[in-house]
């Protein structure tokens, strides 16, 4: 029976280049001294995810996949819920397409080839070129959580400042791969894992623009279309103005604040990387909070995290504006803003118009040099 739940965060899905299809997934076990039991499954569809498990019979499994296609499917040979083994081991990622998918594991089972699927060998040519840095961005963010609880900021500030190099090479990487590879079954795929938080909407168009009708008029590509307008929309004009509760309460309005420079910064209490830009957001507050600049922190903490909320906001010393609805990402100034991840900030001058998105603390601070002497 399948098992469907909504993901604990929130990332780009993969992309999907038409309705509805079927995969037939048909796997053999080659060499391997003790074949599982079951195969176990996962794949993203309709902003969920999806787990699933087959038997296996003597050394083969077979099973299907109903979604759009190509499609990232998620293989492994021990339950979800078993942690017993580094998922390395046994676990592994591969595009599959719509008709008959033939997976051959030899020796081990994530080494699995996969003869007559372009979409999937494209999709392990950039995994190639991108793992790498992926591995850095996994070891440098366990290692900020550790400078976290251990409130070593020093510490937590160099590491972010690693984490946003790293970050910005995937991304690069993934553009690259996309404008260098229009005609690539996963170029989509690439793109969207290209764009991240701070990507140049004109520059994501123009890649876009050179993919071919059949993924720019699929489902993924018309959603990916007006998601980027949405970007382009919501990183200039006027600032959308809404009203939400403060921590005593107490309504607060973004229009009240006209007048000033306005760093609207969207952010989380279970948000590392949010959290670890605290420091430098409190120093530049303290620097020009006197000069017409303040700050509005809209948290994107669920109901019942009220707790974590208020405590994130004292321990961190944000003593700037704070405001949530505590409903999560369906906040209705994320909504406004079109966002999807976090931490992201918008810069509005003081007649309300939108200076600029996703500011770094180093950026920020010489624009208010700028603009506030």
């Amino acid at each position: 029976m399948k098992n469907i739940f909504l993901p604990g965060l929130l990332f780009l899905c993969p992309a999907a280049f038409s309705q509805q299809q079927t995969a037939i997934i048909k796997g053999t076990l080659e060499h391997i001294k003790e074949a599982p039991a079951y195969i176990y499954y996962s794949y993203e569809q309709d902003a969920q995810q999806i787990r699933d498990s087959t038997r296996v019979s003597g050394r083969d499994y077979t099973f299907s996949v109903h979604a759009a296609m190509p499609l990232v499917l998620s293989i492994r040979v021990r339950s979800f819920k078993d942690r017993s083994l580094p998922r390395s081991s046994i676990e592994t990622s591969l595009f599959i397409q719509e008709g008959i998918n033939r997976l051959i594991s030899a020796d081990s089972f994530v080494n699995i080839s996969t003869p007559g699927l372009p979409a999937n060998n494209e999709y392990r040519r950039l995994t190639a070129l991108t793992e790498p840095v992926s591995q850095e961005m996994t070891q440098l963010y366990d290692e900020q959580r550790i400078a976290i609880r251990n409130k070593d900021t020093t510490a937590t500030l160099l590491l972010q400042e690693k984490i946003n190099i790293a970050v910005a090479r995937y991304n690069k990487l993934h553009e690259d791969y996309a404008r260098n590879n229009p005609t690539s079954p996963i170029a989509l795929y690439a793109l969207a894992n290209s764009t991240g938080m701070h990507f140049d909407a004109d520059t994501i168009a123009a890649i876009f623009d050179r993919f071919g009708s059949a993924v720019k008029n699929s489902e993924a590509g018309i959603a990916f279309r007006e998601k980027t307008r949405a970007v382009k929309a919501g990183s200039r004009g006027t600032a959308p103005v809404f009203t939400q509760p403060d921590i005593d309460g107490k309504e607060l309005s973004l229009e009240s604040l006209k007048g000033k420079y306005v760093l609207l910064d969207f952010w989380a209490s279970w948000c590392w990387p949010c959290r670890a830009q605290s420091p430098q957001l409190l120093r530049i507050y303290n620097r020009f909070k006197e000069k017409q600049f303040t700050i509005l922190s809209v948290s994107l903490d669920k109901a019942g995290a009220r707790a974590q909320w208020i405590n994130a906001v004292k321990q961190d010393q944000m003593t700037w504006y704070n405001v949530s609805e505590l409903n999560g990402f369906d906040n209705s100034a994320a909504k406004l803003y079109n966002i999807h991840q976090i931490p992201q900030n918008i810069l509005i001058d003081p007649q309300g118009k939108i200076a600029g998105r996703n500011w770094d603390p180093d950026k920020l601070e010489k624009k208010l040099e700028a603009v506030l002497p």
